[in-house]
């Protein structure tokens, strides 16, 4: 490999992750759009959902391996899982999906069931609401639902991403409990949450944070440098807002804040 090419592979695959999210984010608002349209053989799909919360007893990375695996990614998953270089295979993944090979997949879900499909469904909405959660939060659904059952505070993030986790059993116990002593203070930020009245983090930096999520995850954070994820945030992405402030220490400082966020 080239100098200049190796010097850059780390944009390559940042912006590999990026697409993947752009695009699955893509996919969600065609849902919505259809929806409200009264797309009947889509809102005869929506019916046979299978409620997705439960999937928040697992971890976030195996909600989207299922996800992939159910869109006919299993030999990939498995090679990359295989691979000595871990993250370079997953990295090749992502770029395969994102180049548009997407026939087998549409054949393999016309081949499912309506039960399948409702399945698959959820494990579409559980990943979608798991990435919307590292870019609001920095910590995915089950690390919110997890931490719930000792802080309220997760609690309420949680259904502020995702209103149907009040149905996952953790945080349903601790509304029956509240039910239970009448504990109205609780009550009250709950139905801030699910009314989406609750405040949370500005959005603006909603992008950012699911990077770093991804980068950290997939690459490492730590394998890079801090003018390494801002020439990709920054200038090539174009994702990280301009302050006006030195950019390179504002994306420091985030990235550092959320290594105390998580104990790092």
């Amino acid at each position: 490999m080239k100098r200049r090419e190796k010097k850059h592979i780390h944009k390559k695959k940042i912006r590999s992750l990026y697409v993947f999210y752009y695009t699955i984010g893509q996919d969600r608002e065609l849902i919505k759009k259809e929806a409200l349209a009264e797309d009947i053989k889509l809102l005869n799909l929506l019916k046979s959902v299978h409620p997705w919360a439960e999937l928040y007893s697992h971890s976030y990375s195996k909600v989207v391996a299922t996800f992939l695996n159910m869109i006919g990614w299993l030999e990939p998953i498995i090679e990359a899982a295989r691979s000595p270089n871990r993250k370079t295979a997953i990295i090749a993944i992502l770029d395969e999906l994102m180049d548009g090979e997407y026939d087998e997949s549409f054949n393999l879900l016309n081949s499912y069931t309506e039960d399948e499909r409702g399945v698959f469904l959820a494990f579409f909405v559980a990943t979608l609401k798991n990435l919307d959660a590292l870019a609001a939060f920095r910590k995915s659904m089950d690390e919110l639902i997890q931490e719930a059952a000792f802080d309220n505070e997760a609690l309420f993030n949680a259904v502020l991403i995702d209103r149907t986790a009040v149905t996952h059993p953790i945080i349903a116990k601790k509304i029956s409990m509240a039910e239970l002593i009448e504990d109205d203070v609780f009550m009250t930020e709950l139905a801030k949450s699910i009314s989406r009245q609750r405040a949370r983090r500005r959005r603006h930096l909603d992008e950012t944070r699911m990077m770093i999520e991804l980068i950290d995850d997939v690459i490492g954070i730590d394998s890079l440098t801090y003018e390494q994820v801002a020439e990709s945030l920054i200038d090539d992405l174009q994702i990280f807002p301009d302050t006006g402030k030195d950019p390179v220490e504002a994306l420091k400082k985030n990235v550092q804040k959320r290594r105390r966020s998580r104990g790092k």
